[in-house]
């Protein structure tokens, strides 16, 4: 059995498998220290991270990935 975010799964349902990815890296210290530290997020920023990220992860899931570890 294996523990995820989203419940427990068998072995068999994990998949090709992208182990300790960095989906989002902040560059910008500042703004990473401002999104962690006191949890204020810029809108834009996240709609443009996700405009960039999301068809990636379906190119990679159309090609047989099932499961990301992220760090």
């Amino acid at each position: 059995m294996i523990y995820t975010a989203r419940g427990p799964i068998h072995k068999s349902e994990l998949g090709v498998t992208l182990g300790h990815e960095h989906i989002k890296w902040e560059t910008d210290e500042f703004k990473a220290n401002t999104m962690y530290f006191d949890k204020k997020y810029q809108e834009d920023s996240i709609l443009s991270d996700l405009n960039y990220i999301v068809p990636i992860m379906l190119d990679i899931k159309a090609r047989g990935g099932r499961s990301v570890v992220e760090t």
